[in-house]
């Protein structure tokens, strides 16, 4: 049996912990994209913008937001 010190169980409740909270924030945040994709409609894009799916900018936006999380 291999035995797992308090630092790697200590990584580990962070994994859970974080993915608990991009379990909790992505919806939110994937309506908050899409409520702002569709106020914008008909408008041009910015150029300088990669263009993302609403999923793909949902992600983008809670994996930058939630490490402050753990500072």
């Amino acid at each position: 049996m291999i035995h797992h010190g308090p630092i790697h169980r200590r990584r580990q409740a962070e994994r859970r912990e974080y993915r608990l909270m991009f379990c909790l924030v992505y919806p939110l945040s994937l309506a908050a994209v899409t409520l702002r994709r569709l106020a914008h409609l008909g408008r041009h894009p910015v150029s300088g913008e990669p263009k993302r799916s609403i999923f793909g900018e949902a992600r983008v936006a809670v994996a930058s937001c939630i490490p402050f999380a753990f500072m």
